[in-house]
């Protein structure tokens, strides 16, 4: 598990209308919940090598056609121990909230190569394998 108030797209993610963002248990961390389920979000990354790492990154650039198409037949896509490419993920417990970014390693560190993406519903079975 990733801490996601240390991840790069914390912020757009405690701005999303249907997050909420409060103190965790005796006031350590951060207790972060999907609000329509009432469902906790936990923070995940992987690494991902150039070819899968470009699936990913098309993944999350599809226009709602192309998103279709994704749904209708999902990537298949395996991590890496080590890779160039790296996805930064925020899952709610239930499966009906994600909130993913690309990352690219370059100059010795990770920097953004997609905005933040959110999903709900039926989107994330188009993303499910690679979660």
């Amino acid at each position: 598990m990733a801490n996601i108030k240390n991840m790069r797209m914390a912020d757009k993610l405690f701005s999303h209308q249907d997050i909420s963002v409060g103190k965790g248990f005796l006031g350590l961390g951060t207790k972060v919940t999907y609000t329509p389920t009432n469902s906790k979000v936990a923070g995940i990354w992987k690494d991902f090598n150039e070819e899968n790492g470009r699936i990913i990154r098309n993944l999350l650039k599809a226009t709602p056609e192309e998103m279709a198409q994704f749904v209708q037949n999902p990537p298949t896509v395996q991590s890496a121990d080590y890779g160039s490419y790296r996805l930064e993920a925020c899952v709610s417990a239930d499966r009906q909230f994600a909130a993913l970014q690309l990352l690219h390693y370059a100059d010795f560190l990770f920097e953004p190569v997609t905005d933040v993406r959110f999903f709900e519903g039926d989107e994330l079975k188009a993303i499910a394998g690679i979660l």
